[in-house]
């Protein structure tokens, strides 16, 4: 009940800020946020960048380190750190980023009652991309590594694993930088 009175008032307290403004608000929207890529100009992408990072992850582990094991499924928190150029619509960069999280996964067959543990991971990375209007798309790949802690019921292992990363994906410019 707390939180509708106070839903109640905050409502309240905003349709009586707003209403008089409200020609007033869709100028200023206006100025934050331009319509036309015109007005927003040609975006920018280069230069360094720090990112948050909040995953849901499904890692494969191959070689003799999966034999018995699922995916390791799970979420993931960190942050990345990259720099990008570019020469006329083509992207180039490097990004450097880690985490940790929670993928576990559960041993099956003979390996039932064990546990392994991704807790870590980092990747270095280069990316390529193209660039058209206010859209990037790119490619990326690189070395990664991770801690695994394997738990085997009658005691604790850890490692740190080494291997690959690819993937891709697109980007939209919101404003100019």
């Amino acid at each position: 009940r707390g939180i509708r009175v106070v839903s109640g008032v905050a409502a309240l307290v905003a349709a009586t800020l707003v209403a008089p403004t409200t020609a007033n608000a869709f100028n200023l929207l206006d100025r934050i946020w331009p319509s036309t890529s015109a007005e927003l100009g040609t975006p920018n992408w280069d230069g360094a960048y720090i990112n948050h990072d909040f995953a849901f992850d499904s890692l494969s582990v191959s070689g003799g380190a999966s034999n018995g094991f699922d995916d390791l499924d799970g979420h993931r928190i960190g942050g990345q750190v990259g720099y990008d150029y570019t020469i006329g619509n083509f992207l180039i960069g490097g990004i450097i980023q880690g985490g940790w999280g929670t993928n576990d996964a559960d041993g099956e067959g003979p390996l039932t009652g064990f546990e392994a543990d991704l807790k870590s991971l980092g990747m270095f990375r280069a990316r390529l991309g193209y660039t058209f209007d206010r859209f990037l798309i790119y490619g990326t790949g690189g070395f990664a590594l991770g801690d695994m802690r394997v738990n085997t019921g009658g005691g604790r292992e850890e490692e740190t694993l080494t291997g690959w990363v690819a993937g891709g994906g697109i980007e939209y410019a919101w404003n100019r930088n």
